[in-house]
């Protein structure tokens, strides 16, 4: 495995755990640490793929709704 395939693993893996992390520690606690240990993931490939605690919280938006709209859209199609 790549170094670059490494790097994305990670970040796949911090991105489909971000909503957890923000759900047990809401937006006063999210913090890059907490990510990274919720994801298994090493705090410096949380910080490579997210600069701010503002782009977490906005992947975290972007996660929750994707979620949401996939589950209305199978509602709809019932």
């Amino acid at each position: 495995m790549t170094l670059t395939a490494i790097a994305w693993s990670a970040g796949s893996m911090a991105r489909t755990r971000l909503p957890m992390a923000l759900a047990r520690s809401g937006v006063a606690g999210l913090t890059h640490r907490a990510v990274a240990q919720q994801a298994g993931v090493s705090l410096a490939a949380t910080t490579y793929h997210f600069s701010t605690k503002a782009d977490l919280i906005a992947e975290a938006s972007r996660r929750l709704l994707a979620g949401y709209l996939d589950a209305f859209r199978r509602f709809a199609g019932r």
